[in-house]
């Protein structure tokens, strides 16, 4: 009985041995595909359709998942996210950063926002350290369209657009800002674009008139801190028209256009400027006072002489007094070379009430 129990021994241990060598063999020439929770979380996509299915899947994740969409070429979105609101890519919970690796989206689909993001999901249109992944064009260079907005953002979203990233051509049909709306005129919520880079291009609202680029709803926010905002075109704002807050730490606006008043900013909300006033730099930056400023601001790109004035009352009085002839940018203030208002923080200028 002892010899044949050490013999059954011997049988499973030689049987265990040939099992791992077997094993070895496998692993070696037949590399397992394991796959983290992380990667599960990463979607590369060259489709409109493919796309589609990595956000609805993003939509039905956690509300504090993160995840990756790499664009790994042109793609003509012809797949409706959300319906409801009628948009091609419609975000609402998890952190999504996008990288688009040179990519344009474009789309014969009008009458759709191109990104809508809501709620309280967060994208991020490339990355601080990705710049050549980054890039990414909403619309091509020779495209044109007229969708309600190449990008809406609502709710508590916030979007960071890094550079690489630009939004171009859009004429918008049926919504306000050329380009991008955060927020909305009629109602209050919590969104925020912050633009750390990137441009913003060649867009147009002359249809209901109001940010050729964007528009910053009623208690939403615009952080700009890097970037360019040029050649857009509206009534009111032809760069930007603010009725939340407005916050510019960098970049430049310069070369926009309106029809009736601020070619490249016009505020009702609150606005503060923190860059140097000069034609290289873009905007301007109020040192006479430190404080917010509110009002109406042209660039002279519709023959206006006031390059980085600040529309006054008739009861204000620049600099010098009411006979020194000088004009704003000429004054004695203390602003940065390249002239700007230094005579005033805009005080209760008459602007049109924007009508909701």
């Amino acid at each position: 009985c002892v010899f044949r129990e050490r013999k059954g021994n011997y049988t499973k241990m030689k049987i265990k041995k040939i099992f791992c060598i077997l094993m070895a063999l496998v692993i070696i020439f037949v590399p397992l595909e394991l796959v983290s929770a992380e990667e599960s979380n990463i979607f590369k996509v060259s489709t409109s359709q493919e796309l589609a299915d990595a956000i609805n899947t993003i939509n039905n994740g956690d509300e504090d998942a993160e995840y990756v969409i790499e664009i790994l070429n042109d793609i003509a979105l012809t797949h409706r996210v959300h319906y409801t609101h009628n948009s091609l890519m419609h975000f609402e919970k998890g952190t999504t950063t996008i990288y688009g690796n040179g990519s344009t989206f474009t789309s014969s689909f009008n009458s759709d926002i191109v990104l809508f993001v809501s709620d309280s999901a967060v994208v991020n249109l490339g990355s601080a350290d990705e710049p050549e992944k980054s890039k990414l064009f909403f619309n091509g260079t020779n495209n044109k369209s007229t969708h309600p907005n190449l990008m809406h953002i609502d709710g508590n979203a916030t979007v960071n657009m890094y550079a690489g990233v630009v939004f171009q051509n859009n004429s918008q049909m049926g919504r306000f800002g050329g380009a991008i709306s955060v927020g909305e005129i009629d109602s209050e919520c919590n969104a925020e674009l912050n633009m750390y880079g990137g441009e913003i291009r060649n867009c147009k609202d002359t249809y209901l008139g109001y940010g050729g680029a964007v528009l910053v709803g009623l208690n939403s926010t615009f952080n700009m801190c890097d970037g360019i905002i040029e050649n857009n075109e509206s009534h009111y704002g032809g760069g930007v028209c603010n009725l939340g807050t407005f916050n510019m730490y960098g970049g430049v606006i310069q070369n926009n256009t309106a029809g009736q008043v601020a070619d490249d900013i016009c505020s009702e909300g609150s606005i503060s400027i923190a860059v140097a006033a000069n034609a290289t730099n873009g905007f301007g930056k109020l040192t006479s006072t430190g404080k917010p400023i509110t009002g109406w601001f042209e660039d002279g790109n519709n023959d206006n002489n006031y390059r980085w004035g600040a529309v006054m009352t008739e009861t204000e009085v620049p600099p010098g007094g009411e006979d020194s002839g000088e004009k704003p940018g000429e004054g004695s203030g203390t602003d940065t070379e390249g002239g700007g208002d230094s005579w005033g923080d805009g005080g209760d200028v008459d602007i049109p009430r924007l009508q909701t």
